[in-house]
């Protein structure tokens, strides 16, 4: 994480903190990061595992609602 501070926290928005291979305290680790640097929280909505398991993450509310909120206003750049 310190690599992202020092050198990519100003070309990012949000970091993928909900991630199939991401165990509890590994989610709340990037959740703490990113709430502490105000970038996005963002939840894989791609599927690379085989077997293909769609749906199988538990992604809050608020994190789609953080999008809305946004709307219109440009691109974001998500960092996963």
């Amino acid at each position: 994480m310190k690599i992202i501070e020092e050198y990519m926290l100003e070309y990012i928005d949000g970091v993928e903190c909900w991630h199939s291979r991401h165990d509890a305290k590994t989610t709340a680790h990037y959740i703490e990061f990113a709430r502490k640097h105000g970038l996005l929280l963002t939840g894989g909505s791609d599927c690379h595992q085989k077997p293909l398991l769609l749906g199988t993450l538990d992604i809050p509310d608020y994190v789609a609602e953080q999008f809305q909120a946004l709307e219109g206003c440009g691109a974001l750049n998500i960092w996963a």
